[in-house]
């Protein structure tokens, strides 16, 4: 009897970490990508390996993702300024 891990594709489930991985950073960062999907391999194309696909993003959207990415690193380079000043 095949058991259902003989489906597995072990090269789907690192995509699919890595994935959640990246929306769970972006959602901590208040940023939504609505069309996230991991692509499977092309067998038509050179391309072998899944790939995790943003999808299509507005020029807004892509404005405001652009300017909470900037307030985070702005405040962490303020914390190392701070940080560098106290200890040395």
């Amino acid at each position: 009897m095949v058991e259902r891990t003989y489906w597995i594709c072990h090269e789907r489930e690192d995509a699919e970490d890595a994935g959640s991985d990246l929306v769970d950073a972006l959602r901590r960062l208040d940023i939504e990508f609505d069309n996230i999907e991991i692509v499977s391999p092309c067998s038509g194309c050179q391309r072998s390996d899944h790939r995790i696909d943003l999808g299509q993003i507005t020029v807004q959207e892509a404005r405001d993702a652009g300017l909470k990415i900037k307030q985070v690193l702005d405040e962490l380079a303020k914390y190392r300024k701070r940080q560098a000043s106290t200890t040395g």
